[in-house]
């Protein structure tokens, strides 16, 4: 879905699976999920999309185009320019997360992410739901693996895919768990 003319077929898909869903289950979110950059950088592309949504439904995990964590510092500016494409659309993040190795980022970067990010989510009234992609890592060769299913084979992508668990693969919390397990 990327022409004009395939994201409005898309608009009207979503239009008429919303009026059914409205019948069979009043309330229910409507959307289709978009990522972070796509929505911040292509607002007015997925506006067709949007209007037959009932909630913003996106990813994030605050990368630069390189695969590279951004700072753990971006969350709140982040979720305030969600808050500016949403406009009244309640935000849900279906998948959120920040890796905790390779290119710039540590476990403790990824700790300090999830910090902000609770503390912005909390702050930022249009957000419905925060969903943590994976509780655990993977091991190399399922992150190798995982990133030639995708079609790349660069090492930040693959150590941002093997990484953004909250604990190890062995199992072992890492410090964002712990954060989360002592509040």
């Amino acid at each position: 879905m990327q022409t004009p003319t395939e994201i409005a077929a898309f608009a009207r898909f979503l239009a008429a699976a919303r009026s059914e869903l409205a019948r069979l289950r009043p309330g229910v979110p409507v959307g289709t999920k978009l990522t972070f950059a796509a929505l911040t950088r292509q607002a007015e592309r997925w506006q067709p999309v949007l209007a037959e949504s009932s909630a913003l439904m996106v990813t994030y995990y605050p990368l630069d185009a390189g695969f590279a964590a951004r700072g753990p510092d971006v969350v709140a500016g982040d979720l305030a320019k969600l808050e500016i494409v949403a406009q009244d659309l309640p935000i849900y993040l279906l998948e959120t997360g920040y890796p905790s190795a390779g290119c710039r980022a540590t476990e403790a970067d990824q700790a300090a992410f999830l910090r902000n990010l609770l503390a912005a989510s909390t702050a930022t009234p249009g957000i419905a739901l925060v969903s943590l992609t994976w509780l655990s890592d993977m091991a190399p060769e399922e992150a190798v693996s995982l990133a030639r299913y995708y079609g790349l084979t660069d090492p930040c992508f693959t150590a941002y895919l093997g990484s953004i668990g909250l604990r190890r693969a062995d199992g072992r919390a890492k410090p964002a768990l712990e954060f989360l397990l002592e509040r």
